[in-house]
């Protein structure tokens, strides 16, 4: 049987995930505003060119929603302390009227498991235009090597159909990818691209699925690049 999490443990929760995306963050914090003082869950810091930015986050461990007097408080807390932005964590949710009062405002409603579903994906956006760089650099690594030689290394089957060719699957992850890079998701593979990557016909609705998808395909490229790169070394690249 699972033991319940107390507060304080929800707390700590909130402040490694902010700490494990790069921020500073420190709990049971009391600080001095314009009119009063505040006893703070979690004080989020980080410096930016030169300033200091400070986000206030309460930990609500509650099982039933925050309403929006809680929202109208924080953002009173907010204002007092100069801070940046202010951010309520509750796993049970927000009624309505919470959603309303932070609406175009610089308070965040959220929950722990949706900021680290989001960092996830930001990490997966971070790895996509890594790969969108291997691509580039198999692509010309591939072009460099002579017709005959990436036949005979797999990386085109010329009249073989068994064989892929590798230049057409970079050509295509490019081409997505550059879609994924200025974050036009769900991404639909067309019929060609599908072909040529052997991906289903499909839409991907999130950067990690497409990672997953072309990943193993560009690895795929690169080893056979490099196969023919060491039997030939006068192909590489400087």
């Amino acid at each position: 049987m699972n033991r319940l999490k107390s507060w304080q443990e929800y707390q700590e929760e909130a402040a490694d995930f902010f700490r494990s995306i790069g921020l500073e963050a420190e709990t049971d914090v009391r600080l001095q505003g314009a009119r009063t003082t505040s006893d703070v869950d979690v004080l989020v810091t980080q410096e930016m060119a030169g300033f200091e930015v400070r986000w206030i986050v309460e930990c609500k461990h509650w099982k039933t929603a925050v309403n929006q007097l809680h929202v109208f408080g924080l953002r009173e807390i907010v204002q007092d302390l100069g801070a940046d932005r202010g951010i309520i964590l509750c796993e049970a949710g927000f009624q309505k009227g919470a959603g309303e009062a932070a609406a175009l405002t610089n308070v965040q409603l959220a929950s722990i498991a949706h900021l680290k579903a989001q960092a996830a994906q930001d990490v997966f956006r971070y790895r996509l235009t890594e790969i969108f760089d291997r691509c580039v650099r198999a692509k010309d690594q591939y072009w460099e090597i002579p017709k005959g030689t990436r036949i005979k290394f797999g990386l085109r089957g010329d009249y073989d159909p068994t064989v892929r060719n590798r230049g057409q699957i970079l050509e295509g992850a490019i081409g997505i990818l550059g879609r994924a890079m200025r974050g036009a998701f769900p991404i639909t593979i067309d019929h060609v691209d599908a072909m040529y990557l052997g991906l289903p016909w499909i839409s991907f609705l999130s950067p990690q699925a497409l990672f997953e998808a072309l990943e193993p395909e560009v690895e795929e490229a690169e080893v056979l690049i490099a196969q023919a790169i060491d039997a030939h070394p006068e192909f590489r690249l400087q």
